[in-house]
């Protein structure tokens, strides 16, 4: 049996169960481990939005867009495939 994967949201706090489950632990105060960002292969035409910066994947070393405005800029950033995220389609402005 399959599990049904956990539906994540930018700017939200996860962390991980015993079996590798993720959970919404809410808005708090603690550093994370990791920032989790979307591979530039990932968004539509391989366009990350305008004023993104890029850097490899501290894992896999794949480029990933990230936001320089963001929170834990200090933090490690992975993409989305090695935290165990399936990213969703991201479609282009119509």
């Amino acid at each position: 049996m399959s599990k049904k994967p956990t539906r994540v949201t930018a700017g939200n706090y996860y962390g991980r169960t015993y079996d590798g489950r993720m959970v919404h632990i809410g808005d708090n105060d603690q550093v994370p481990d990791a920032v989790i960002c979307r591979r530039v292969v990932d968004f539509p035409e391989g366009r990350p939005p305008n004023g993104a910066k890029l850097q490899p994947c501290a894992e896999c070393q794949a480029f990933i867009a990230y936001n320089p405005k963001g929170l834990h800029l200090d933090q490690r950033r992975i993409c989305m495939q090695c935290a165990g995220v399936q990213p969703l389609p991201m479609r282009m402005a119509e």
